[in-house]
């Protein structure tokens, strides 16, 4: 990146992304004690996929500690991150309807094989 500056970030945003920056530190710091743990692929995809959102996080705090005009290529970044989580969400709900809490294994529909698909069988 250019060190011309268009418009320099507000101290929110700093604070803000510094307090990011700390909740990156805390997680990375206990996911290695959670890793050992690991049984299944599914588990694995998740912990990959949660690092994909932290990358995201990570550069999106960089875009706006440099300059404020880079917004749009921060949302970029933010909605991958967002698509990301619903995928991990979608995934734990599915599983946790058809599996003991103990025991998680990579099946179909952690593929998305029917993903887009009605449920009509759950009552919310």
């Amino acid at each position: 990146m250019t060190n011309s500056i268009v418009k320099p970030p507000t101290k929110e945003v700093l604070a803000l992304c510094d307090d990011s920056d700390l909740l990156i530190e805390r997680y990375l710091a206990c996911v290695g004690k959670i890793r050992r743990t690991i049984r299944f692929e599914a588990e694995t995809e998740t912990y990959t996929i949660l690092k994909l959102i932290l990358r995201h996080l990570e550069s999106v705090c960089e875009l706006a500690r440099h300059d404020l005009v880079l917004l749009p290529s921060a949302i970029v970044l933010s909605r991958a991150a967002f698509e990301a989580s619903v995928r991990l969400t979608a995934r734990a709900e599915r599983q946790s309807r058809t599996r003991p809490a103990n025991l998680v294994p990579f099946d179909a529909s952690s593929n998305y094989s029917n993903w887009g698909q009605i449920d009509r069988t759950t009552t919310w």
